[in-house]
């Protein structure tokens, strides 16, 4: 374990006797350290919630100023800039927030440990919804009418089916996973709703995706496939529960998805060709 420490702590450690095993960090990895000891600084203040504890918090957040060459005129500009318009801590306003980022974190931590508890991910899941999170994201940029909070609880929420690994529909046994998780939650009733129809039909053509969230959710799970490893997952091993298909019939069929929005296909166009290349080339060795 590495920590940055003050410039005459190696000086003190010898005096004790001691050895010190330090030294000097480099550029590129010097301002990681910094906002690392200035969250230990943070973190005895609350503890102890002393002077001199504070001190450390101010010693830390003036090296950090040297560092990023802030000018210290400027930073008392847009200080007294800033308190003008939005007001300081005098009158001691507690606003509540609504629960947005918690829910979203919520099913994301819900999901991880979920694939943890069961000490096996064969379908790479974990790193399969990161990707299908990317492009989520990528939608609420461009999609300003989309609610994010579905939309993200969505992705993190769609395949939870999976787990444990069954016969039964992953998109069906999700969406009751998912309505049990979100109702524990108290996450509203109707936002709920609009979560369990994207699960529900991520996957499932007996079900039509009726909200922009259902359909930007089928994208993004399709898209993730093609900026990920899924084909060659499926080209190595079709040995698992649910894959009795090829990689072929999968690109075909996630880029047929991508029919729902047209504008963000074109850009993966290019992408499908390739690995449409690349599956039937591999397919050639393996016969």
């Amino acid at each position: 374990m590495e920590k940055l420490v003050r410039d005459n702590i190696p000086k003190i450690i010898e005096q004790n006797g001691e050895t010190p095993n330090y030294r000097v960090s480099k550029d590129e990895e010097y301002e990681e350290f910094l906002i690392e000891k200035l969250i230990e600084e943070t973190n005895e203040f609350m503890e102890d919630k002393s002077e001199k504890e504070f001190i450390d918090i101010l010693e830390v957040l003036d090296e950090i100023s040297d560092y990023m060459n802030f000018d210290l005129e400027s930073i008392k500009d847009l200080k007294e800039d800033k308190s003008s318009k939005r007001g300081k801590f005098k009158k001691r306003f507690i606003l509540e927030m609504n629960d947005t980022e918690s829910i979203i974190e919520k099913s994301k931590n819900f999901f991880i440990e979920t694939v943890k508890k069961h000490k096996t991910d064969p379908y790479g899941l974990l790193n399969h919804v990161y990707e299908v999170e990317k492009w989520a994201l990528k939608f609420i940029k461009k999609y300003p009418e989309i609610d994010s909070e579905v939309l993200l609880v969505s992705a993190w929420l769609h395949d939870i089916g999976h787990y444990p690994l069954q016969e039964i529909d992953h998109a069906i046994t999700g969406e009751k996973i998912a309505k049990e998780f979100l109702t524990k939650n108290n996450y509203p009733s109707e936002k709920i709703a609009k979560v369990l129809h994207c699960i529900r039909c991520h996957r499932n053509k007996d079900v039509k995706p009726k909200t922009i969230e259902a359909r930007a959710l089928i994208f993004c799970d399709s898209a993730s496939h093609m900026t990920d490893h899924m084909y060659l997952n499926v080209l190595r091993d079709n040995t698992a529960k649910d894959r009795n298909y090829s990689a072929k019939d999968k690109l075909i069929r996630d880029y047929n998805d991508l029919d729902l929005f047209p504008e963000m296909k074109e850009g993966l166009t290019g992408l499908y060709h390739g690995w449409l290349k690349l599956i039937e080339e591999y397919e050639k060795i393996l016969e």
